[in-house]
């Protein structure tokens, strides 16, 4: 799997956790099956026993596709929540993880933080085995004491993260390995009520991070005191453009590229993946709109070779369906034109309609060789592809007309005084041109040569007249 993969090398380039004696046994916990729309408890063991975790799956998650995540990291003494990003989303595009802290729900311990470090990366690979995560969009954030551990726990594993949240906090003090990589060029969202008290810590975290390079948005809430605006647009709009929306756009540019290159089945289920994130706003539009337009264009397809079987054009038709299997493979389109193909190969009467057309499109083209000659008044070569055409394919459709159009012709003295006319042309042109060259060169003998075939082929004719002038000459 992609994410198992990008997984185990982003936790790695996280960084070790210190060496320590775990506080508790880490099994993985058993995952119960989650329910769009609702929000599932999932106990964990490797917490002592005490410990459990909120997963919020949004209603019209599907498997078909990866989704965007958030771990969120609740306040002091307080439960594994997905409060404030649930009400921010309005419960759309993201699967939300309320967090738990390693020990048990409760307070977060700054001095702890490897252990807490520890966890996530415990926890995370069980998760996405399960759910499909995407894991270019992987968030962590929280509020209050969560905003401050995930300041913490995020810059031991920065690597991982596609952006971070810190509402009603400022940074982390905890300790724990430092991700050399950091949060630099990766979005950074910062929001304090103006009457917060962690107001000031808010504004120097935002200050920090801006030096370190991240790309920081900072929002105070007019008026607010230790909470969060779950109606602030300023808010949702960052979580929407640097998660679902970012790589919409994205997916939008890679969809456009499989179309250009001819690869409609690929790209229609690249439009119809766009077009089904929700807060794509007009990409999300454009994607369907594309999506509509190949679905359209395949149908129509589609409907000619269901055609071409049903109208019994045998040779047509399977053409047809193979082409579309190319051009539409990957989706459904592709897929129905193969079980059109494989049903036109399972049935004998068919196949045998199929031999029969290939037979006959072969032979057309040879009639229609010999037909393009007779029209030239080329009889001599028309007779030729003919002949062809009797000899090779004796049970074509038109084999008796196209006997009877050669013997025809063969029995017409007009035409054979035509051909001997045609053929002593080309013939003594030939020969005269050769002799001519031998005769300038002084090779007397082989110009006479040239010469004696003319009068011996073609002794009644202009051709002969003029073989007898060369043949004084040379005396």
């Amino acid at each position: 799997m992609v994410s198992a993969v990008f997984l185990s090398a982003a936790l790695a380039a996280a960084g070790p956790a210190p060496v320590r004696k775990p506080p508790v046994a880490e099994p993985a916990p058993a995952l119960p099956q989650f329910t769009p729309g609702e929000e599932t408890r999932v106990d964990d063991p490797g917490l002592g026993g005490q410990g459990y975790y909120v997963v919020y799956v949004p209603k019209e998650y599907t498997p078909d596709r990866t989704w965007p995540v958030i771990f969120c990291y609740h306040g002091v003494d307080q439960k594994p929540t997905t409060y404030p990003f649930r009400g921010v989303v309005g419960g759309k595009g993201f699967i939300i993880v309320g967090m738990c802290y390693n020990g048990g729900p409760g307070l977060g311990a700054f001095d702890k933080v490897s252990h807490d470090v520890d966890n996530l990366k415990r926890l995370l690979p069980v998760l996405s085995a399960q759910l499909k995560f995407d894991v270019r969009q992987l968030f962590i954030g929280g509020f209050s004491m969560g905003g401050f551990m995930s300041s913490s726990i995020g810059e031991c594993t920065a690597s991982i993260w596609a952006g971070m949240a810190i509402c009603g906090a400022g940074r982390g003090s905890g300790g724990g390995v430092k991700d050399p990589q950091g949060f630099r060029g990766k979005p950074i969202y910062v929001g304090v009520g103006e009457k917060c008290p962690y107001n000031k810590a808010g504004k120097d975290a935002a200050d920090h991070y801006r030096g370190t390079g991240a790309q920081v948005t900072f929002e105070e809430y007019p008026g607010k005191g230790h909470t969060v605006d779950t109606k602030s647009k300023v808010f949702a709009d960052w979580l929407w453009s640097n998660g679902p929306l970012k790589q919409a756009k994205a997916d939008l540019a890679e969809a456009k590229a499989l179309q250009a290159a001819g690869k409609l089945g690929q790209a229609h289920a690249k439009f119809a993946q766009v077009a089904a994130i929700p807060g794509g706003q007009d990409v999300s539009a454009e994607a369907a709109k594309a999506a509509e337009a190949i679905a359209k264009e395949a149908e129509t397809q589609l409907a000619s070779a269901e055609a071409a079987v049903k109208d019994k054009r045998y040779a047509e038709a399977p053409i047809l369906f193979t082409r579309l299997m190319a051009t539409y493979e990957g989706s459904a389109f592709g897929e129905r034109a193969r079980r059109g193909l494989d049903a036109m190969k399972a049935d004998p009467t068919i196949q045998a309609a199929v031999a029969k057309a290939r037979i006959n499109a072969e032979a057309k083209a040879v009639e229609d060789k010999a037909l393009a000659a007779e029209a030239a008044k080329d009889y001599a070569q028309a007779i030729k592809w003919y002949e062809k055409y009797v000899a090779e394919f004796p049970t074509a459709d038109r084999c008796a007309e196209v006997r009877n159009r050669l013997d025809a012709l063969k029995a017409d003295k007009t035409i054979r005084s035509a051909i001997v006319s045609q053929n002593a042309e080309r013939d003594c042109r030939g020969w005269l041109q050769m002799a001519d060259n031998f005769a300038k060169a002084g090779v007397k003998d082989r110009a006479r040569e040239y010469l004696q075939m003319v009068l011996d082929t073609y002794p009644d004719t202009e051709w002969a007249k003029e073989a007898k002038e060369g043949l004084k000459k040379l005396k």
